[in-house]
């Protein structure tokens, strides 16, 4: 029987690691929510208005420009440039 015919299961012993990751997922989605709940109580602007999107932004660029290329040369500009 070819590989991909085989029928699916998960590889021995990551049953309990995804029960663990399943109890720790929900109750961190119901504290998001309840986090970002209490900032829209219909008050016009806060004072953090003003200013977050300016350090969403930054932090976006930031990823975008530093820490992808950063990372593409650790994983594959390094390896080509020695000849691997």
């Amino acid at each position: 029987m070819p590989f991909y015919d085989a029928p699916a299961q998960p590889p021995k012993g990551t049953d309990v690691l995804d029960t663990a990751r399943n109890r720790i997922r929900l109750p961190l989605l119901l504290g998001l929510l309840v986090v970002l709940a209490t900032g829209c109580d219909g008050n016009p602007a806060q004072p953090w208005h003003y200013w977050i999107s300016i350090v969403l932004l930054a932090s976006a660029l930031l990823i975008l420009f530093v820490a992808l290329p950063i990372g593409w040369w650790i994983k594959v500009g390094r390896l080509k440039y020695r000849g691997r």
